[in-house]
């Protein structure tokens, strides 16, 4: 099974996975990014601590980035996006 590497993207840096997961092929790793991703997230938001990063690249064992995530392709997933704003029946 081929190792794939989700290093953590920020806005000015990126924080490097150097021990890799098992992923049957890279729609599995997507699919594992953006799990870790709404995990984290999640954390964060319960703790209400800022969530700064903006995505996770996907390496694969030879280094070269495979596929990136981005935390809102993440979150818009499990999220729906925000409609129309509902109004009272007195129209306020």
């Amino acid at each position: 099974m081929p190792i794939s590497y989700f290093h953590l993207d920020y806005p000015s840096d990126s924080l490097e996975d150097t021990e890799g997961t098992d992923c049957a092929d890279l729609d599995a790793a997507q699919v594992e990014a953006k799990a870790v991703l709404r995990e984290m997230a999640a954390d964060h938001l319960a703790a209400g601590q800022l969530f700064e990063p903006i995505g996770i690249s996907i390496a694969d064992e030879a280094g070269d980035i495979a596929a990136r995530v981005s935390v809102a392709e993440a979150v818009n997933e499990v999220l729906p996006e925000a409609g129309p704003r509902h109004t009272a029946p007195d129209g306020s």
